[in-house]
């Protein structure tokens, strides 16, 4: 099976143009606030804490829909290819990138 660099897919390149500036630095601070606000509306987010999912699956979940809705993608990556995708996205800025949207999904996920 052929291996892609995330680095050139759609979702990478649609991450670094909402949440970048000119400069390439991406701005985690906005992009935890949105995430947070989609996983706190999410109906599938809610079924998913119904059924006890994990904070790391509502993570992964999270991720996979904002990336292929902002690629506008109506196929999801897989959690491999997602894991990629964080990890590249995280070598843009800080370790902890996501620190904030993490936490906020720990917390729901223990309620």
């Amino acid at each position: 099976m052929e291996t892609r660099d995330i680095r050139e897919s759609l979702e990478f390149s649609a991450f670094k143009a909402k949440y970048a500036d000119d400069d390439g630095k991406m701005n985690f601070q906005l992009l935890n606030k949105h995430f947070i606000q989609f996983a706190s509306g999410s109906k599938t987010v809610s079924d998913m804490l119904g059924v006890r999912a994990s904070s790391d699956e509502l993570f992964i979940f999270v991720i996979k829909n904002r990336a292929s809705q902002m690629a506008g993608m109506r196929t999801f990556l897989s959690d491999e290819e997602t894991k990629e995708l964080i990890d590249a996205l995280e070598e843009l800025g800080p370790r902890g990138a996501f620190k904030d949207l993490k936490l906020h999904l720990r917390k729901m996920a223990a309620r």
